[in-house]
């Protein structure tokens, strides 16, 4: 067993009688182990604790106010940035359509690569890509130099 484990376990009152007798001694002995321990205890007790409860009906509050707004200001905005929900909304509209565009784009170009002639397709490709036109037999020319 871990040294974690058994220590949350002892916080838990989970140990065995000759667990916790082994976990005293290695305590005793070991100094950084028993600051390890401590720490451990002040967040156990910290859990312990808990936290404050909030007022009774505060759920419903917050959920009347959600309702009250108008649905395109329910989106996550920010008070640093006005107008950040606006954009958002703005994006959320346009993006569908561009990515549309864009497949668009992409099949009629690899429609035209296919079907097109083969130096203008090439050609086009390589207009669009920025790659110069160069031939294989110019690339072996070039690497023999």
């Amino acid at each position: 067993m871990r040294d974690e484990e058994r220590l949350i376990r002892s916080l838990d009152g989970e140990l065995s009688e000759s667990e916790a007798s082994a976990l005293r001694e290695r305590l005793l002995a070991d100094r950084e182990f028993a600051a390890r321990r401590e720490a451990w205890e002040a967040v156990h007790e910290e859990l312990a604790a808990g936290r404050p409860g909030f007022e009774p009906g505060f759920r419903d509050r917050v959920m009347a106010r959600v309702g009250d707004l108008p649905a395109e200001d329910r989106h996550a905005a920010h008070p640093d940035r006005p107008g950040a929900e606006s954009l958002y909304l703005h994006l959320q509209r346009a993006f569908p359509r561009l990515a549309a565009a864009c497949l668009i784009g992409v099949v009629a170009l690899g429609i035209y690569s296919l079907v097109g002639d083969a130096g203008l397709a090439n050609s086009a490709v390589e207009a669009l890509l920025g790659i110069p036109g160069e031939t294989l037999e110019m690339a072996f020319a070039l690497g023999s130099v």
